[in-house]
Parts: structure tokens; sequence; C-alpha cells
């Protein structure tokens, strides 16, 4: 842990540990065995602005932001954090990779207050939102589906949509977009950037899918 602490230092100088108990690897199991669990400890790495959390526990690594504007800014963080794990580790496979977006669409961030959920979401997505007789009546909607990417990792995606309400404007209604992209396939350490790369791609792609030609024009895409 030394090393790999002071190889993030100068980007992620804060660290907050907290010990918790190794889950089961499937099933339930009764409360006295889990409390018998042998415990683990849970790593978050903090930026000085905060925007920039690296999640380190055992057998998983995760980096979290809560805005940046390129891909290439994820990345070079990300690059930081694998490097690191690589010299202090050593592993030699990933069993897991994913990458995962939480889009929140608030449409008075955008001038939309006015303008329904049928008028800004895509025919596939607005589900009952768009039905004449209750769509107006509709107070929460969450939906859940996986799909598959067909690619050579047998990658695929789950996506969550529906209602959420903002932190900051607890009144307001927003539309979340959750997608996480993933495989289960292990996965060589020369790969890792191939796949997440991809997966960007696809999120980008897929986030467009969801949304309006009304929406998408709002929202003042930049072409990368």
């Amino acid at each position: 842990m030394d090393s790999f602490r002071e190889s993030i230092r100068e980007r992620f100088p804060h660290m907050e540990i907290e010990a918790g108990i190794e889950p089961p690897k499937e099933g339930q199991l009764p409360q006295e065995v889990i409390e018998n669990l042998p415990t683990q400890n849970f790593y978050d790495f903090t930026s000085d602005d905060g925007l920039w959390t690296l999640s380190l526990t055992k057998g998983v690594l995760a980096l979290t932001c809560r805005r940046y504007e390129r891909w290439e800014e994820y990345t070079s963080w990300l690059s930081l954090a694998l490097d690191a794990l690589q010299h202090a580790y050593q592993p030699q496979t990933y069993l897991r990779i994913g990458l995962r977006y939480l889009d929140v669409v608030q449409r008075s961030q955008l001038g939309l207050e006015s303008v329904a959920w049928p008028d800004l979401l895509a025919g596939p997505i607005v589900g009952e939102l768009a039905s004449p007789d209750i769509g107006n009546d509709i107070e929460d909607v969450t939906r859940e589906f996986i799909f598959r990417l067909n690619d050579a990792y047998g990658s695929r995606v789950r996506v969550r949509h529906g209602f959420v309400q903002t932190e900051e404007d607890a009144d307001e209604t927003c539309y979340l977009v959750d997608s996480d992209f993933y495989t289960d396939t292990e996965v060589k350490i020369t790969d890792v950037y191939k796949i997440l790369d991809a997966y960007h791609g696809y999120a980008r792609r897929f986030f467009r899918w969801c949304l309006s030609e009304q929406l998408h024009a709002a929202m003042e895409p930049i072409r990368a």
C-alpha cells in the first residue's frame, strides 16, 4: 500500500480508510455468520478539488469523476492509477473491466422547464411518458435492461433510466440515464485501454440515441 500511495499522492493527496466486511461470493448468509467474516479495508483517495476519487479495495480499483470535459483528461488520471497499481501489485490480468456514466437531464439548466419529457426523450426510451392518457400524471418511473455489444470480450451494457430528484433542488424532477458498460471476461493488461476507448465511443452514441433532436441541440454539444 505504501508504494501505491506514494505513486498517486500528488494528484490524490487526501486518503480515507474504512473497514468493512468482505461480502460472500454468492447467496445469503445468516447474520451471525456475516459478523464473523473477515474484514477488509476500503481506501478512498481524493483530489484537492474533490472532483476525482480513486477507490481501492481487495480486487477492485475504481476511478470516479464528478465532471470532466474530454475523455483524454479522464484517461490521464486513470493511467496514473493503473501504473501505480501495476508497480505496487503486478497484476497479470483483470477479471472485470467497466465504464459507467450517470447522465442527468435537468430541464431548468437548459431553459426547457416548460417542455414535456416526451419531447425531450427519444421514442424507444420515453415509454409510458408519451401516453396521452396517463403520461402527464406519472410521478415516478424507473426501467432497467441489459443488452449485448457482441464484441470479442462478451461485453454488455446495464441501463437504468427514469426520474430522479436533484440534490440541489429536491422539487425538480430530472431524468437519469445510468449506463454501465462492462465485461466479465478475463482481460490482458495490454487490452484495457482498447476496451475502455471502445466503451467510451459506445457510451456517447447510446446517450445520443436516448435524446430527441430538441434536447440534443439544447445541450450545445461540442464535436470531439
